[in-house]
């Protein structure tokens, strides 16, 4: 059985989130090539920059993680 890691997200997995998002939203079968593509369209590109703000914010009872 594989077993699934826990851990806190933060700032740096930046590039990780940007890769589940074109695979949720899947992307490739709109014709995009990669998650690159994505950063390029700019309602895409505030929400990283909302998505930032949101990892650095963390409460003492929220934590974001990355499984």
């Amino acid at each position: 059985m594989r077993q699934t890691v826990f851990r806190p997200a933060g700032p740096d997995d930046d590039d990780f989130l940007w890769s589940m998002l074109f695979e949720t939203c899947r992307a490739a079968e709109q014709g995009h090539t990669c998650p690159a593509d994505l950063r390029a369209i700019p309602d895409l590109a505030a929400m990283s920059r909302t998505l930032t703000h949101l990892l650095d914010w963390q409460p003492n009872t929220d934590t974001p993680v990355c499984a």
